[in-house]
């Protein structure tokens, strides 16, 4: 039987039997609701080798996951890689109750010293809802980050990934709300993110997947 991850939900923490004690080494994932709904797939694909450390909450922005993650960190010690799927929160809200930016300085003030940063780009679509430009500055900033530090930073890409899709292929990924996944949106990062941490301490970044053939095409 699979061992369950080490989970963080609002602040309690529910550690299974997951590999803390047997000397696994340890990713740390914080995200919002797109994570509350991947973290079993996550925890399929990573766990093993990793025993995974879960800090996600629904609706949360960048700046309100971020103390959760410090914390974790600071109990691990450093050499920790961390997965970010934080962003989409703050593209709906606009911007208005955060400065996402000033929120992103921040987390990467707390990981200065974690040797890999996964970082998922936000889904564009969100900027549309909102009428803002939250998400596309953000994806801007991981992309630039990656080109600058590629050893450190690794880019999901998301958010390109669902603009290859058709309409028919979206509706795969994506539930109607065209915000959160679906399972196979859920499989589709969770596979995603074993590829960026096996390049991590690299120059490479995980291979841009290649978009789906229309049904019937």
């Amino acid at each position: 039987m699979r061992a369950a991850a080490s989970i963080v939900v609002a602040g309690v923490v529910s550690t299974g039997c997951s590999g803390a004690g047997d000397g696994s080494p340890h990713v740390a994932v914080v995200g919002d609701s797109i994570t509350t709904l991947d973290h079993g797939e996550i925890t399929s694909v990573l766990d093993p080798p990793y025993a995974v450390d879960f800090y996600y909450q629904n609706g949360m922005r960048i700046d309100q996951m971020l103390p959760r993650l410090r914390d974790g960190l600071a109990a691990r010690g450093p050499g920790v890689p961390v997965i970010v799927n934080l962003g989409t929160n703050d593209a709906l809200q606009g911007g208005r109750n955060a400065d996402p930016q000033r929120s992103w300085d921040r987390l990467l003030s707390i990981t200065k010293d974690t040797p890999c940063v996964v970082l998922t780009t936000v889904n564009s679509i969100a900027d549309a809802i909102a009428r803002g430009n939250v998400a596309s500055a953000l994806n801007e900033r991981m992309t630039a980050l990656a080109a600058a530090d590629p050893g450190k930073y690794k880019v999901v890409d998301w958010n390109r990934f669902l603009a290859s899709l058709g309409d028919r292929q979206r509706a795969t990924y994506l539930q109607v709300d065209l915000i959160h996944e679906t399972t196979d949106g859920a499989w589709w990062l969770a596979d995603a993110y074993r590829s960026a941490l096996d390049t991590c301490g690299t120059s490479a970044q995980p291979a841009p997947p290649a978009p789906p053939e229309e049904p019937g095409s």
